[in-house]
């Protein structure tokens, strides 16, 4: 009777590779409704294999985490720090991507709860900018208890290598692809989440949000995206390098300058460092990048001059130019299939809005369906979220927005 109960609480090596096997279609797979897996999400997780050969979106660690900003527990839901496998935009490789899982305590709704894939701007490119490394999310607690309060699961990833050896900033489509991949994690950890998704970003993660709205067709399949909000993204800054040249930057765009020039440098073989950062930004280029110590790197980051981060000459402008169009999102996906909100603050101080104007009318000649929102007075740190909320609430359900969310200043193109 005793080997009949160990054998019953060890399964044949068969049947657990079968499961396995059976997990990770089940991330790529169409389904609809509830995501069938028998899970805890605050219990631990440990994937069993190699992380290269499992499918995308596969979850291959979890953990809870009791010290996350105190705003979760306000908003009466869980957090779990994942990892899932994702891939690399530029060499489609596997890739192994952190994030966080935000549950709510209140049990599911019986078409699953709604998912949300919030992107969050960009603090830092080192490897401790991961949001998920901080209590306090890098001051994104606030985003993740609006979103939490309108009764969505919500998923934030740290994006491609934050949180182990850096971050392709700027490039949309290893960030999009991680923002679908969270979505594939998030419905493994938790039963309860439904295959109905948004994606939802600031800045950086604006980006990431509109780049997964185009590439989820081709990319995402097992999903059904319903749209993509995005707030201040930073989708062409090509014009940066151009305008470092004639120190006509200022000091937000140069922290956007400085996070860039960083990130080529170790991403295309003949960008040099050197042609773009100098003086007393390339000697505290490690911390000015990092997220360790974030008041010392603003007490630093304050010294800087304009000639501390601009291009060598106009040869290494132009060549800063050309890379930074190319991961631009001006037309290099298929067009969305979903609706789009944009909204721009004109206060912003690093992403001017006729660069982001420029995309959008790009995108609506391309057949996207876009309602672009013109907020006056605000800026990054304080755009006003509400409207955003509304606008996403309406795509889920296709009821009527109320007057007094609705982004009335805003433009649509294509039936929006």
């Amino acid at each position: 009777m005793k080997q009949v109960a160990s054998d019953r609480r060890r399964p044949p090596a068969a049947v657990f590779w079968l499961a396995l096997v059976m997990l990770a279609v089940a991330a790529c797979t169409p389904v609809s409704g509830v995501t069938r897996v028998d899970t805890d999400p605050t219990a631990k997780r440990h994937f069993q294999g190699d992380p290269s050969t499992a499918a995308p979106g596969t979850l291959l660690s979890s953990s809870p985490d009791p010290t996350v900003d105190v705003r979760i527990n306000r908003a009466h839901a869980s957090a779990t720090r994942i990892s899932f496998r994702s891939t690399d935009g530029t060499t489609g490789r596997a890739t192994s991507v952190t994030g966080v899982v935000f549950t709510p305590q209140a049990a599911p709704p019986p078409q699953g709860w709604l998912v949300v894939a919030f992107g969050p701007p960009v603090a830092g490119i080192s490897a401790d900018c991961a949001p998920s490394q901080h209590p306090d999310l890098l001051g994104n607690g606030a985003t993740v208890e609006f979103l939490l309060q309108q009764g969505y699961l919500v998923v934030m990833p740290d994006y491609q290598r934050e949180g182990s050896t850096g971050h392709p900033y700027l490039e949309p489509t290893s960030m999009g692809y991680n923002m679908i991949d969270a979505v594939r994690a998030a419905r493994q950890l938790a039963p309860g989440a439904g295959d109905r998704w948004a994606a939802y970003g600031i800045a950086e993660g604006g980006e990431a949000a509109w780049a997964a709205a185009e590439l989820a067709p081709a990319y995402g399949q097992g999903l059904t995206l319903v749209a993509s909000a995005t707030l201040d993204p930073t989708v062409d800054l090509s014009a940066l390098p151009a305008l470092a040249l004639t120190d006509g930057l200022d000091p937000e765009q140069r922290w956007t300058m400085l996070y860039a020039a960083n990130a080529l440098s170790q991403q295309v073989g003949d960008f040099r460092l050197d042609d773009y950062v100098r003086g007393s930004a390339r000697q505290n280029n490690a911390l000015l990048i990092s997220c360790g110590d974030l008041r010392d790197r603003a007490t630093v980051g304050a010294r800087i001059s304009p000639a501390d981060i601009r291009p060598a000459d106009t040869v290494a402008a132009q060549r800063m130019s050309d890379v930074l169009r190319a991961r631009s999102l001006s037309g290099q996906f298929p067009a969305a299939q979903v609706p789009i909100l944009v909204i721009v603050g004109a206060a912003d101080p690093a992403v001017r809005t006729d660069w982001t104007a420029a995309v959008v009318q790009s995108a609506c000649a391309r057949g996207e369906q876009i309602t672009y929102v013109y907020r006056v007075g605000e800026g990054r740190d304080d755009l006003n979220q509400r409207p955003a909320l509304t606008w996403l609430a309406h795509q889920f359900t296709g009821g009527a927005v109320e007057q007094s969310g609705r982004p009335a200043d805003g433009t649509r193109c294509n039936g929006s």
